[in-house]
């Protein structure tokens, strides 16, 4: 709301002390738009790839220990490449992100076709999270020999067991890397430099873009006290 004053030769307009429900309006749809603009999902979804990195790297670790090295050396090129593009800035990150997401995607194929082929074992699925899954063996030589054989033992069961959390976080980090793309296309789109997006500033605006306030400056003669 604006009071208009007149004067002797021109109309000064000030702003009141009363709330304008116009103005109001306009300021929380600004807020609206401003949180939701291009890019602004990209610090949240960064923040989610690098929990999902850090956990590849304890399961990673966790295989190791359980005697699967060629999934954990999976696991680890996955981690390891997530750190040090996280450690560049915008742009190198924005470079080798695309990469990532094509090594990621490798290191899931691997992985899903070493879970089939565990699946596919003696011991079956039914046993795949056994300590003691024995099966029958028959060796055919000199002399038979029969008997059975126990394939499972707690290195399984804690082998299976980050093999499939392993899984489940090189797709998060797979769809993490294509939402990050998703989101940085859309600044380019609208015009927006990555670099809005460093240090938590808000991408939604720019220096060239005016905020509303509500009120408009005023342009006519100046007046004093004595006038």
């Amino acid at each position: 709301m604006s009071l208009l004053l007149p004067s002797s030769g021109n109309d000064m307009l000030l702003p009141s002390s009363g709330n304008d429900p116009d103005n109001s309006g306009n300021n929380s749809r600004v807020g609206s738009d401003t949180a939701s603009g291009p890019g602004s999902e990209l610090p949240r979804i960064k923040s989610s790839f690098r929990l999902c990195v850090l956990g590849l790297g304890l399961i990673a670790a966790a295989e190791f220990g359980a005697g699967f090295q060629s999934l954990a050396l999976t696991d680890a090129c996955t981690a390891l490449g997530g750190l040090l593009l996280l450690r560049h800035d915008i742009g190198a990150f924005a470079r080798g992100l695309f990469p990532l997401a094509i090594l990621i995607a490798l290191n899931l194929v691997s992985e899903v076709t070493a879970l089939l082929h565990l699946l596919q074992g003696p011991a079956g699925p039914a046993n795949f999270f056994s300590s003691q899954c024995y099966v029958q063996m028959h060796q055919i030589s000199k002399e038979d020999v029969h008997g059975h054989i126990n394939f499972c033992s707690w290195h399984t069961v804690f082998g299976h067991l980050a093999l499939c959390c392993s899984i489940w976080l090189q797709f998060r980090c797979l769809r993490c890397a294509w939402r990050m793309a998703k989101s940085m296309q859309e600044c380019l789109l609208a015009g927006m430099p990555l670099l809005d997006l460093e240090g938590g500033a808000n991408p939604s605006l720019t220096l060239d873009e005016p905020v509303e306030t509500g009120y408009v400056p005023y342009s006519g003669k100046a007046y004093h006290l004595g006038d």
